[in-house]
């Protein structure tokens, strides 16, 4: 049995704070892929104008195979990253992967509301928005279609599903 869960959402945000509730709800490590990967590398803008992009790219996928040897995590992951050089294989040899798979409507609404900053590069995603969920959707395990912007109703969702497929 694999003894991680990965959690993949069209909307990272919010797929991060799902994926913290329920870590604690299932007694679960939890870790954030993205949040690791900052911390260890410190200054990872300065290793990739030293080193290259492609050492960059490295050293985040050394970083991504070492979360894969820990043991009952409930692990978020941006959902590029998911996709990004065949991350999904190394994630779905350990991990039961789950897409949790928000309306688009939530985020463009979330662009309405942002800052200029922030809805720049959130129209940036709006734009890739149905084919990475659709490329999510074919790697993951289970697909959660989530219906409303609604956390505690979106955690009982995940929650349940989670129980069905991993416990």
């Amino acid at each position: 049995m694999k003894t991680n869960i990965v959690l993949v959402g069209s909307l990272y945000n919010k797929t991060k704070e799902i994926a913290e509730k329920l870590s604690e709800k299932f007694d679960l490590y939890y870790a954030n892929v993205e949040d690791i990967i900052e911390y260890r590398l410190f200054n990872a803008k300065e290793i990739k104008k030293k080193c290259g992009v492609a050492y960059l790219k490295k050293l985040k996928n050394d970083i991504l195979k070492e979360i894969g040897n820990f043991e009952n995590t409930l692990i978020s992951i941006d959902k590029s990253m998911f996709l990004e050089n065949k991350n999904y294989n190394l994630l779905k040899s350990y991990s039961t992967v789950v897409f949790l798979n928000f309306p688009k409507e939530i985020l463009e609404k979330m662009i309405e509301k942002a800052n200029e900053n922030t809805k720049k590069s959130l129209s940036v995603e709006l734009l890739t928005y149905d084919e990475k969920n659709e490329l999510c959707k074919n790697k993951s395990d289970v697909i959660i279609e989530i219906k409303k912007d609604n956390f505690e109703n979106n955690c009982k969702l995940v929650g349940k599903t989670i129980e069905k497929y991993y416990l």
